[in-house]
């Protein structure tokens, strides 16, 4: 009788991005394999408006780069619009926060995502 085993398959995407969507603005990131150095990875960041034009627009810088898998965090909803908008064109993966909360190597916020003056009392991050 044969035995079944269980094979866990590791899916490495080579070219791929995050996009962290806020109210006001999305901030993208580009991860791509190294022209420079074989085995090392290129990091290429762009900030974009949250208007019908600036999703074109993220959406033509995306296909640009030849990206395998878009990662999108599901935040409130400002996450629709966009994920309708790139979903004909691209692969695309929606994921709950609460679930990357303890993935070694998670990014902090961008400086550019920080309010620039701070609020009245003491600040949470």
């Amino acid at each position: 009788m044969p035995r079944h085993q269980d094979v866990k398959d590791d899916i490495i995407h080579l070219r791929s991005a995050g996009v962290d969507l806020g109210k006001r603005f999305l901030l993208a990131c580009v991860r791509t394999p190294s022209a420079k150095r074989a085995g090392s990875w290129s990091l290429e960041t762009e900030r974009f408006g949250t208007t019908t034009g600036e999703i074109r627009r993220l959406l033509s810088w995306l296909v640009d780069h030849q990206v395998d898998v878009v990662v999108m965090e599901a935040t409130s909803d400002y996450w629709r619009g966009v994920y309708y908008r790139l979903q004909p064109h691209l692969n695309l993966m929606l994921v709950n926060p609460a679930h990357l909360k303890g993935i070694r190597g998670r990014k902090t916020d961008h400086p550019t995502t920080r309010p620039s003056s701070p609020g009245p009392g003491p600040r949470a991050w």
